[in-house]
């Protein structure tokens, strides 16, 4: 059988410290969150427009 020879990278990533899943995970949950209140401040002045305007 043909030996497959394997790129450089994956051989590095193999025999090197992998990273933590629980630090990707919170990583994950802040960015997130940040996300998400960066969008409610981009929403927030047109949905007070439109409470200002509305005649109901």
């Amino acid at each position: 059988m043909m030996d497959i020879r394997r790129p450089d990278f994956i051989n590095a990533a193999m025999t090197s410290r992998s990273h933590s899943s629980i630090r990707e995970m919170i990583m994950a949950i802040i960015l997130f969150f940040l996300g998400t209140f960066v969008g409610s401040i981009i929403q927030a002045p047109a949905i007070f427009v439109y409470f200002i305007n509305n005649k109901e």
